[in-house]
């Protein structure tokens, strides 16, 4: 279906359309069918699929989130229900499963051998994988405004280049970065935000869970 909708739009999109574009996509669910899938399209096709199913063995609704394609070929992927890294093949080279009443919306990868994953829930927390090892190097409680609702509190935290820890307070309706400690270095007010990328002009673009877009200054000065 998504080759399909690829053919449709390209000609009306500028320059080659998605032949130009590669990408991947992992939509946060689709109730209407047993699996969830993520795709990698290239050249206007789906070239690559990987699913799970819709319930995981306690029922539990999973639900793709973070995905991200390494230098590796390996995929680093969140699923609510916990996270993991999968192969070109297909083969789950790691594995984590969130605890009962936690959700993990929040998977990046640092490197080719260590993860970030933000568990929601009471606390809420950073944690910080080894992946080769297997080992939780560190971790780091997130204040929340409603620690009872796992569910709203992440959807996009980011371990930036300083070291330090960009959060999208979606339930706090604000973006928060936090030193290594966890001591607040620079907020700004979003109503609801998804997901806070730091850019290397230093300025930090925000989506809402609302509807816009908007890009901050260090000031927090919207300057787009």
């Amino acid at each position: 279906e998504l080759a399909d909708v690829a053919q449709v739009l390209a000609p009306d999109l500028p320059g080659h359309g998605l032949a130009q574009h590669p990408f991947l996509y992992a939509g946060e669910w689709d109730y209407r069918k047993p699996e969830q899938t993520m795709f990698i399209v290239r050249d206007g096709r789906v070239q690559w699929s990987y699913s799970i199913p819709i319930r995981a063995a306690d029922s539990t609704l999973q639900e793709w989130g973070d995905a991200t394609l390494r230098s590796d070929g390996n995929i680093v992927f969140s699923r609510k229900t916990g996270a993991g890294i999968v192969s070109p093949d297909r083969k789950l080279l790691w594995n984590y499963d969130a605890p009962k009443g936690f959700e993990v919306h929040v998977a990046q990868p640092i490197g080719l051998y260590r993860v970030m994953i933000v568990q929601n829930g009471n606390p809420a927390k950073a944690m910080f994988f080894n992946v080769k090892t297997n080992t939780l190097e560190r971790e780091l409680t997130l204040p929340v405004a409603n620690p009872a609702n796992a569910h709203a509190q992440f959807r996009a935290v980011r371990y930036t280049r300083a070291g330090t820890i960009l959060a999208a307070h979606m339930d706090w309706n604000k973006v928060t970065e936090y030193d290594s400690t966890g001591r607040k270095i620079w907020e700004v007010a979003v109503l609801s935000p998804w997901t806070a990328l730091r850019l290397p002009s230093g300025n930090t673009l925000v989506s809402s869970n609302n509807g816009f877009v908007k890009e901050f200054n260090p000031k927090g000065d919207v300057v787009w």
